[in-house]
């Protein structure tokens, strides 16, 4: 394994929506609105997500690099913001879905995250679903 490569990782893809991505990355503290956008212009360009818990394990922080080994061979990847998510002890990390299908040919979804407006019901969301 190439110096600096991940290992054992909980990695996480998604595909992110203008409409949610301020939502979900509010959580990291960022000085700026334009921190953020920067974050969310790399991310779509490449870079990755860490959580609290991973860069804390693995003394990494926004800018450094890490080495994802994948079937295409090693990727080297930026962190791009690290977030505030306790859902896993060890970390994760959050890669752009479309990098995750090109790299592992999975298309598989083992889970979803709904957002709706105050003004939607949860209801009126679950029947949006099912009819899609």
């Amino acid at each position: 394994m190439p110096d600096g490569a991940l290992g054992d990782v909980s990695l996480q893809s998604f595909t992110p929506l203008p409409e949610t991505s301020s939502a979900f990355v509010a959580r990291p503290a960022f000085a700026s609105t334009a921190e953020r956008d920067q974050a969310w212009a790399e991310f779509e360009a490449g870079a990755i997500f860490v959580t609290e818990p991973f860069a804390t394990h693995r003394h990494v922080t926004k800018g450094d690099q890490l080495t994802l080994m994948t079937p295409l061979g090693p990727q080297q990847l930026t962190i791009a913001a690290v977030m505030v998510d306790y859902s896993n002890d060890q970390g994760a990390v959050f890669l752009h879905r479309n990098r995750y299908q090109a790299w592992f040919s999975d298309d598989t979804v083992t889970a979803l995250a709904l957002y709706a407006t105050p003004d939607v019901s949860a209801e009126t969301l679950c029947e949006r679903l099912r009819i899609a």
